[in-house]
């Protein structure tokens, strides 16, 4: 596997490094490994968060529909564990 500072790169993260890279070239500039690493990292990032933040959502829509009215209790019980997996 390709590693950049400790961390596995995906076929898509490699593909934005060297599309940073490219269009840092192609516009006379010098390829900032940095800048580019901070990109990708920020955009894996954000990848992440709008899955996690989907899944809750799912869980919430299901849980909604299934299983209220419920008492406050048990919606911290369900809240705290659907936090976990997502």
């Amino acid at each position: 596997p390709k590693l950049i500072h400790g961390a596995q790169l995906s076929g898509p993260m490699l593909f934005s490094l060297a599309e940073s890279y490219v269009g840092a070239v192609n516009d006379g500039q010098v390829p900032s490994i940095k800048d580019a690493w901070s990109s990708v990292c920020e955009t894996e990032c954000r990848k992440q968060v709008e899955a996690r933040v989907k899944a809750f959502r799912a869980a919430a829509d299901l849980l909604f529909e299934t299983e209220f009215p419920m008492d406050g209790a048990a919606l911290a019980e369900w809240q705290q564990a659907a936090e976990e997996a997502a």
